[in-house]
């Protein structure tokens, strides 16, 4: 594969799109309108809003920030669109396509949509959202948007058969005038075709800048236009690689550099080594580009309390689209729940942000750490079973395992993030325990509990960050402290979040001061903690039930030899010994 992507670098001479957006990125975001599609597009939208007056519920039209992105969309010939959290990127991408692809067909000139991503994943649920839209504006106008969907891979899933999501062949390109067709980024790179009028490039954040400037080469040079959708505070490109410093992959010796008698208008050294995101907003700001990006802001995903936290990151304008979405209500106890202070202290209430504090003498504590879960994960387990089901089986050992599999996989009741693999070889399987032993299901329903990497894009009605896995050697690293990482597993969450962590992390080395990334992140976890509700706990504050009077006796130059000899009672009693200090 490496072989192959030199070769297109090599074949990216001074012709190249991309090297041409670097070049000169002022030609791609100055305004320039086509009164005619203009018109067209004004049309198509002002239909879409008469169907809400039908159909308040209707997703065919945009929000505040969506409409003002999409004014500037069909201005320039290049746009960014940073995509925080829960903005519904998808949704608006799906609806630029659908009004894109309405206003060709009414002026009837041909028009041709490529989608790509770093992952398939990314682009699947983008077709599948387009071919919902469709599905709905023809429900609803009662005329089809006469396009085909197409995605670029070896075979398709029922869902997309089911979708009418068809399989591509080149063939299509000359037979058909409107289309839209999906592929990865590597895949997109590799058609014989460089005529699409519409490149949209999305989770660009995360598509390194050697693989995503190759399909810029599939668009219409002289016409076309680029979205190019992303979040620079969210995880960055997942492949770390070694590419070789060759003259030929040297962007400067194109920029500034050009044979041809063109004036070079910048001397700037590309961001290469970033993602297509950052790479093309960085130059953008160092040409003195205005407004570089522009941002989603409502946000649907979480409530006020969750939301209003990431305003430290995205401003005041990010805000919850509905003002009473997500909101939560003190949930149901039995007399075990309310005998275990912990559970009782985080559900008994409306409060959405929580931390766990331990000390510094439960620093590193995986099965601490994996207990706390299990305990969230029985209590939310039992309140769950409670709720109004469609499950009508006779079979209760089969209702209680589709109810299990809906907890975790289409209700999304709870998510556990995990920086470490080794905090997930310890929590799995306790909770499998619960499953098996508690509640009779097996372990055939795995439990979600994941990394952040593996968790970015996903949402949860429940989330635990567990940050108690580390040890002295790693506590102190950029891993421990990176600010993309905190924020992606800080805005998973509809409902509650939830961190476990040791006060132990709140006093690194000074070091992490002279790291301005760093100390953001320890700023932003410090933020977050002082923002949500503490329960605070010590070894020397637990006592186990069935020996109460010794525990009481120890003090607290005793915690370190305690913890250690009692530490396989403080796990079993966790749930019924603990003395909370809730601030």
């Amino acid at each position: 594969m490496h072989r192959s992507l030199l070769k297109s670098y090599d074949e990216m001479n001074k012709s190249s799109t991309f090297l041409d957006i670097l070049n000169d990125p002022k030609k791609w975001c100055t305004e320039n309108v086509e009164k005619e599609f203009k018109r067209l597009t004004d049309e198509v939208i002002e239909s879409l809003k008469d169907i809400s007056g039908v159909n308040p519920n209707t997703k065919l039209i945009m929000t505040n920030s969506q409409q003002l992105i999409f004014d500037s969309i069909i201005k320039k010939r290049m746009q960014l669109v940073r995509g925080p959290p829960g903005t519904g990127k998808t949704h608006f991408l799906a609806l630029v396509v659908l009004i894109f692809m309405e206003s060709y067909k009414r002026k009837g000139i041909p028009f041709r949509i490529a989608i790509t991503s770093f992952t398939h994943n990314a682009i699947d649920n983008l077709l599948l959202r387009i071919s919902a839209l469709k599905k709905e504006y023809s429900i609803s106008v009662g005329q089809d948007i006469n396009f085909p969907l197409f995605k670029k891979q070896s075979k398709l899933s029922d869902d997309f058969k089911e979708s009418d999501i068809k399989l591509f062949d080149k063939k299509e390109l000359t037979n058909r005038s409107h289309l839209c067709v999906g592929a990865t980024s590597w895949s997109l790179s590799t058609l014989d075709y460089n005529q699409f009028d519409l490149l949209i490039i999305d989770e660009a954040s995360q598509l390194s800048s050697y693989i995503g400037a190759m399909p810029f080469q599939r668009l219409n040079k002289e016409t076309g236009k680029i979205i190019i959708c992303g979040d620079n505070k969210q995880l960055g490109p997942v492949l770390n690689d070694s590419y070789p410093n060759r003259k030929e992959l040297n962007c400067n010796n194109h920029i500034g550099g050009c044979s041809d008698d063109r004036v070079a208008t910048t001397t700037v050294s590309p961001k290469l080594q970033k993602s297509i995101f950052s790479c093309i907003k960085s130059n953008l700001i160092a040409n003195n580009i205005p407004n570089p990006y522009l941002s989603l802001y409502e946000n649907f995903r979480m409530n006020n309390q969750l939301c209003e936290f990431s305003q430290n990151l995205y401003g005041k304008r990010y805000q919850c689209f509905r003002e009473n979405q997500e909101l939560i209500t003190p949930l149901s106890f039995d007399q075990d729940d309310l005998n275990n202070q912990l559970i009782e202290s985080i559900f008994n209430n409306d409060i959405s942000c929580h931390t766990i504090l331990l000390d510094d003498s439960q620093f590193g504590d995986r099965n601490l750490e994996a207990n706390i879960v299990k305990q969230i994960y029985k209590f939310l387990r039992k309140e769950y079973s409670k709720r109004p089901s469609s499950i009508n089986n006779n079979n209760e050992n089969d209702s209680l395992m589709i109810q299990e599999d809906k907890f975790w996989r289409k209700d999304l009741i709870l998510g556990v993030i995990t920086p470490l693999h080794i905090q997930r070889n310890t929590i799995i399987p306790m909770i499998n325990r619960v499953q098996i032993n508690e509640f009779n299901l097996g372990s055939s329903v795995k439990p979600i509990v994941n990394t952040v990497e593996v968790t970015q894009g996903k949402e949860f009605e429940n989330v635990i960050l567990c940050y108690n896995g580390f040890d002295d050697l790693n506590r102190i690293s950029e891993f421990s402290f990176d600010l993309n990482r905190l924020n992606v597993g800080f805005t998973r969450s509809k409902k509650r979040f939830i961190l476990i962590v040791s006060s132990k992390l709140f006093f690194p080395d000074e070091s992490i001061f002279d790291n301005k990334r760093m100390s953001l992140a320890y700023n932003h976890l410090i933020n977050y903690i002082e923002y949500s509700k503490i329960h605070e706990f010590y070894s020397s504050q637990i006592k186990i039930n069935n020996n109460n009077n010794n525990n009481n006796n120890n003090n607290n130059n005793n915690n370190n030899n305690n913890n250690n000899n009692n530490n396989n009672n403080l796990i079993d009693k966790f749930n019924k010994s603990l003395i909370l200090e809730d601030h």
